[in-house]
């Protein structure tokens, strides 16, 4: 209001310097510091056709931005959540893969060195436990050639 509308000889401008602009604008939101202020003009029954009315309501910013702030903390708890399962399912399959993997090489590693009389077999049902019936069935290849080797030197 202006200095005579309450008798207060204060003005809206007076304490909200970075209204400038809201005499002559017919609707529009500015923000202070603490607050976020939205205007609009609006006519009121009765009152001078000559004179207009500005209608402002304030708001806290921390009641503004409350909803924006609590998301994202949920969002960052969701995404904190899902990245550490990501890296527990990360680390299962690792170990799930990985591990069988490095056995059956440490197996071909013996074999390749002449080591033929350990068997060779996996838990695993899929293609790792296939490829170790396949090590494994070389395996007994060899030892089953080099008997027939023997005994031919033998003879």
């Amino acid at each position: 209001g202006g200095p005579t509308d309450l008798n207060t000889r204060h003005t809206f401008i007076q304490e909200y310097p970075e209204a400038g602009y809201v005499t002559g604008a017919f609707s529009g939101t500015f923000q202070t510091k603490d607050l976020a202020l939205t205007f609009k003009e609006i006519n009121i029954p009765g009152a001078a056709a000559t004179r207009t009315w500005k209608l402002v309501t304030t708001k806290k910013l921390t009641e503004l931005l409350a909803g924006i702030t609590e998301f994202q903390k949920t969002f960052f708890l969701i995404l904190s959540s899902s990245v550490f399962v990501a890296i527990l399912i990360a680390l299962f399959f690792d170990r799930k893969i990985s591990k069988p993997i490095e056995e059956l090489t440490d197996e071909a590693n013996n074999v390749s060195m002449g080591k033929l009389d350990n068997p060779i077999f996996s838990k695993d049902k899929g293609e790792i436990g296939k490829l170790a019936e396949a090590f494994e069935r070389m395996r007994v290849s060899m030892v089953m050639a080099f008997e027939r080797s023997q005994k031919e030197k033998e003879e």
